[in-house]
């Protein structure tokens, strides 16, 4: 199979739950897998390799990851798809792939279970000598779930250490789940009520003020609605800790 010279492949790993004390990718034994699929389709290619981990493989455009057009493909986590524009940024301020691509581990929480995911950039060159396109990736030894990170890995191994940027604060969105669904529109009701019975009260403060009403009951319900639904609301739309 023929690659297109300096081609973008970016890959997403996720594992449900954390790497073992340990563990090692293998980088170089899926990447050839990873890309084949990835060139059979021209859009995100799902790929099974185990019941506990799957592959994500995207097909990019030189032209447009360079260019400014690329953006990551929305079925991916949020988190995920900023991480991998903060990878392009770097890419793009040196000009030119660096040696060692920025590897995050990004932490989130799902509906049923705590998912780990790992992005990984992957590139094909082309050999002058031998005309033989081959894949450049990371090492294997440098993707671990020990307690050593890549940048330690890749400086005991004597390769040049891309910046890494502090991670952007994650974006604000509702949380998956029924429950949490069904609590911020909830909250949602209780915020808009909660308004309309502010209005309605001081309207009749100002027009009745003599009419005999318990107003400290009424402005404490009003009040606790309001607070009770932006609880809600805020709640169901909390980034998870990573």
């Amino acid at each position: 199979m023929r690659y297109q010279k300096n081609e973008i492949i970016s890959m997403a790993i996720v594992y449900e739950g954390h790497l073992p004390q340990g563990h090692t990718l293998d980088v170089h034994a899926l990447a050839s897998e990873i890309m084949d699929k990835a060139h059979q389709v021209n859009q995100l290619a799902e790929i099974q390799l185990s019941p506990h981990t799957i592959v994500k493989a995207q097909r990019a455009d030189e032209q447009k990851f360079y260019s400014g057009s690329y953006e990551p493909a929305d079925d991916l986590p949020r988190m995920l798809q900023e991480c991998i524009r903060e990878i392009r940024a770097d890419m793009l301020a040196h000009g030119e792939i660096p040696d060692v691509m920025s590897v995050k581990n990004l932490v989130f929480k799902s509906w049923s279970s705590l998912v780990s995911t790992v992005w990984v950039g992957l590139y094909v060159k082309s050999d002058a000598q031998s005309d033989a396109l081959q894949i450049d990736t990371l090492d294997a030894d440098l993707i671990t779930g020990s307690a050593g990170t890549l940048q330690d890995a890749a400086q005991s191994a004597g390769r040049p250490v891309v910046p890494v940027s502090a991670p952007a604060k994650p974006e604000r969105h509702i949380r998956k789940g029924f429950l949490w669904q069904a609590a911020f529109w909830i909250g949602i009701l209780m915020l808009i009520t909660g308004c309309l019975l502010a209005g309605i009260v001081l309207y009749s403060l100002v027009s009745s003020p003599a009419d005999p009403v318990d107003w400290p009951v009424i402005f404490g319900c009003t009040g606790a609605a309001t607070i009770l639904g932006g609880l809600l609301v805020f709640l169901a739309t909390r980034p998870p800790r990573p």
